[in-house]
């Protein structure tokens, strides 16, 4: 039925929901999922002005949007061989329409 799945996430309780909504039909169709989380740019420079590197930063966002995104999907039995984790940088709409393209 679908063999890739993209749900952006941002960390809120609906997204959450929606990424339980992905993994449901991932599992289902024995599809790849794909997750990403896309940091504000302004956020981004705002970091670097108060001493934080950029990637430190998302670094950090990977490591909580693994903790999440584990403790999320779970119950759906997905393995790592078919869940991709994308942190990126940007305008959301740009970087969903560019990580759309990237997997195809």
């Amino acid at each position: 039925m679908f063999r890739t799945i993209l749900c952006p996430i941002d960390f809120s309780a609906h997204s959450r929901q929606a990424l339980r909504y992905a993994a449901l039909l991932a599992s289902r169709s024995r599809g790849r999922l794909i997750v990403l989380y896309v940091e504000d740019p302004l956020l981004m420079n705002a970091a670097v002005a108060a001493n934080y590197q950029a990637k430190e930063l998302i670094a950090s966002t990977r490591k909580e949007l693994v903790r999440v995104v584990r403790r999320t999907i779970a119950p759906y039995g997905i393995n790592t061989e078919r869940l991709t984790l994308e942190v990126g940088v940007g305008t959301p709409h740009a970087k969903i329409r560019s990580t759309a393209e990237k997997f195809g």
